[in-house]
């Protein structure tokens, strides 16, 4: 009996943390539209004479997100465990978002990156451009992936609560069940 109460409670906690991994898909999908749409902000900050600005034509915002993920891990308690889950997940997204623009940007049309002080890295072609771009979107896609498998992996999940947890329910009901054939074995 204590051995099917376990695997009961097993299989209930792994589709809870199911249920809560599919939670984040509605935030990380908006983030993602967040993030490929965000290249194309340096038009109304900069003007459309700078558009396709280096910065944010370029992995350096995912990798913003990553180093406040990692400051995260160091911190401690409840709080700094779920915000760290949740920009995981956002920022993994958002890698994800930014990654697939920069990688339409690099085979659609002649795009040009603009650079401080020099404009482009070499004058009259899009080599360098395309290189930009595409080593960019590798780089976004590959620190996303890093992200959503780093932050699966924690077990943030187990401390996100869900109202009236179902795995309580199971372990109350087990010690009642243990109780029971202690009782009658004594």
């Amino acid at each position: 009996m204590e051995a099917s109460a376990d695997k009961v409670a097993g299989r209930v906690k792994k589709a809870a943390n199911t249920v809560k991994e599919v939670a984040f898909i509605p935030v990380g999908l908006a983030y993602f539209k967040k993030f490929f749409d965000f290249p194309d902000k340096d038009i109304p900050i900069l003007g459309i004479g700078a558009h396709r600005n280096f910065f944010t034509h370029s992995a350096a915002p995912v990798f913003l997100l990553s180093m406040i993920y990692t400051y995260l891990k160091s911190e401690k308690g409840k709080r700094a465990e779920i915000a760290r889950k949740l920009l995981g997940k956002v920022a993994g997204y958002s890698a994800f978002g930014l990654g697939l623009h920069l990688l339409i940007d690099t085979f659609f049309g002649p795009k040009a990156v603009i650079f401080p002080i020099v404009g482009s890295l070499v004058k009259n072609t899009l080599w360098d451009d395309k290189l930009w771009l595409l080593s960019n979107a590798v780089l976004s896609f590959w620190k996303g992936a890093q992200l959503l498998k780093d932050s699966s992996e924690e077990s943030v999940l187990e401390s996100i609560p869900f109202k009236g947890d179902l795995i309580d329910f199971i372990k109350r009901k087990k010690a009642r069940v243990e109780e029971k054939a202690s009782a009658q074995s004594a």
